[in-house]
């Protein structure tokens, strides 16, 4: 009886999982780094979390591990709370990557962060804040 009662919870259990639509990534990003430029390897160049009004860019360079083929990677970047551009890449293997928000007249005073997420998650893998002043 008791066998009966757990092969039909186990039953149940993978018809219900049958009909559910989720994935499970192995992919990290563990590092988010805010910089004023990224070398040739997407590497941080001068990290820092403040910038001036006369730099023209924010740069952050993520690594992602542990990365299988096809695993996106969104980016999320807002100005003092609105969101001011996304992009989303798609990669292979484990690399750097790198973001960055640009504005030819230079960045404007304030608060600025960027979210990125592995995939379809639903809280962001890192959160960056940069201040300009």
């Amino acid at each position: 009886m008791r066998k009966g009662i757990v092969f039909i919870t186990v039953l149940l259990f993978i018809i219900a999982m049958v009909g559910c639509e989720f994935s499970i990534s192995t992919a990290k990003i563990t590092e988010a780094v805010p910089c004023k430029a990224v070398d040739a390897y997407k590497k941080p160049i001068s990290p820092q979390d403040t910038f001036s009004t006369s730099d023209k860019a924010i740069f952050v360079s993520l690594k992602a591990e542990n990365v299988p083929s096809g695993t996106k990677v969104h980016m999320h970047w807002y100005y003092e709370g609105a969101e001011v551009g996304t992009y989303t890449a798609e990669l292979d293997e484990s690399m750097y990557l790198e973001s960055h928000l640009y504005r030819e007249e230079g960045l404007l005073p304030g608060t600025y962060e960027a979210e990125f997420y592995i995939d379809d998650r639903e809280k962001p893998d890192q959160t960056i804040k940069v201040v300009v002043e």
